[in-house]
């Protein structure tokens, strides 16, 4: 526990984190960066700091794709990933960047990553699908667009199957179009609901995050990110048997999503369950060994 009590009286930590949670990330990547210069680099201390400064990275890789700008996001997720290369999110959402910039081989290459990381990704087996189709291989690529749908039952049947007769038929251009439509339709409800859920819980508004949790589960129950923030949120309104379930939930989709583990590890010591914490603790440093608060936790229950 010293090495987190050490950066939480940093200054420049505090306001990392601070910054982080308000959603302006390249300040709190500069933060981050502050407190990496004043500590030597192999200090167990520096790896928490160092995660933090790869997830700012990568937060404002994602909002410059929203804002148009890929090289921009090009730049920063590939800072992400020197730290985090192992994250299967960031190759897609720079394969995403590339495919913008219409780089098409550097983009597949990061989703074959992406997919070796996760292979039940389906948005990146989705991607890899249209740019297939958009480079000519459009048979392969409505296969990938398939595992997709077969993946994620977000994605709309219907849609891919029309989108397929239309292929057949040798309307390409309508295709792709619906095709972009299945990408955005339905997806975007649980999305929405999930975004408002992270706000809300960022402000402490748990109640009403707990209701957009539930109501982004209500239309797919299949998001392991979404069942992890809900039992975040329970467990911070004291509901930890009903938080634990949700962790459960969230590592049987992704059996390896270590911060579910940890969490579940929280759950089960607010519990007073500690053997069960502690098991979750070794579950999550199987996966991510370096992992310093985990190792401070299992060494505390």
């Amino acid at each position: 526990m010293a090495h987190t009590t050490v950066l939480e009286k940093n200054k420049h930590y505090k306001k990392g984190i601070m910054l982080l949670d308000q959603g302006q990330y390249a300040l709190a990547a500069a933060e981050f960066q502050q407190v990496l210069s004043k500590v030597d680099e192999q200090d167990p201390s520096a790896r928490l700091a160092r995660f933090h400064l790869g997830e700012a990275w990568a937060q404002l890789g994602v909002e410059m794709l929203r804002r148009r700008a890929p090289d921009r996001a090009e730049e920063q997720l590939r800072r992400a990933l020197e730290i985090n290369p192992r994250f299967a999110d960031l190759h897609y959402h720079l394969a995403r960047a590339l495919a913008s910039g219409g780089r098409t081989d550097e983009a597949l290459s990061e989703l074959n990553m992406a997919l070796e990381i996760n292979p039940a990704f389906a948005r990146a087996y989705f991607e890899r699908g249209m740019i297939l189709c958009r480079t000519g291989e459009c048979s392969r690529g409505l296969d990938e667009i398939g595992r997709a749908v077969e993946i994620d039952p977000a994605y709309a049947r219907e849609l891919y199957d029309s989108a397929r007769l239309l292929f057949e038929t040798g309307d390409l251009q309508d295709a792709l179009e619906r095709l972009a439509d299945l990408a955005s339709t339905n997806l975007d409800d649980i999305s929405y609901h999930f975004q408002l859920g992270k706000d809300c819980y960022k402000h402490g508004w748990h109640d009403r995050a707990i209701t957009e949790f539930r109501k982004a589960l209500s239309l797919h129950p299949g998001y392991a990110d979404v069942h992890n923030c809900l039992g975040l949120t329970l467990l911070a309104t004291d509901k930890a048997e009903a938080a634990l379930k949700e962790f459960e939930a969230a590592m049987d989709i992704n059996p390896r999503f270590v911060a579910a583990a940890v969490n579940a590890g929280d759950a089960c010591a607010a519990l007073g369950d500690k053997p069960a914490a502690a098991e979750y603790y070794r579950a999550a440093l199987q996966l991510d060994p370096d992992n310093v608060d985990t190792v401070a936790k299992l060494s505390s229950v």
